[in-house]
């Protein structure tokens, strides 16, 4: 893995799944001044590992991060992605909107209070964008 780069550099999703208007995204390395940064986030396409993290939401519903782990592989069998590296996916597709804390809470293996995670209204309309339907209202 090239730590210059903010995506690890493993296999990607089966992108047969998705669209060809999300699979495009931009990328900033880490030593590019904020500038870089700051353009890298204004692109509004969703990156495949995270669309991937939110079809995992979309079709097992509200989890924690440990559900997200166990539950990303059986979607995405043959696609590597750290236990780092899904909850990465899952800030990232939080800040732009699509993912946001249910107010519920689990306990972790740990006896340790986490948060469930949902997709917003935006994330649903988003999935029913893709599947072809109208966005929910």
């Amino acid at each position: 893995m090239n730590d210059d780069y903010d995506e690890p550099n493993d296999q990607e999703p089966d992108e047969q799944d998705f669209s060809d208007d999300v699979k495009e995204f931009a990328v900033a390395r880490r030593t590019h001044p904020q500038t870089s940064h700051d353009a890298a986030d204004s692109v509004t396409h969703i990156r495949v590992r995270q669309l991937a993290v939110m079809k995992t939401l979309h079709v097992f519903g509200p989890m924690t991060h440990e559900e997200l782990i166990l539950a990303y592989p059986t979607l995405f069998p043959n696609t590597k992605q750290s236990r780092s590296g899904l909850r990465a996916r899952c800030s990232e597709v939080r800040d732009k909107g699509y993912v946001e804390d249910s107010g519920q809470r689990k306990l972790t293996k740990y006896n340790r209070g986490t948060i469930v995670w949902r997709l917003t209204e935006k994330g649903k309309a988003f999935w029913a964008q893709q599947e072809g339907g109208q966005p929910a209202t």
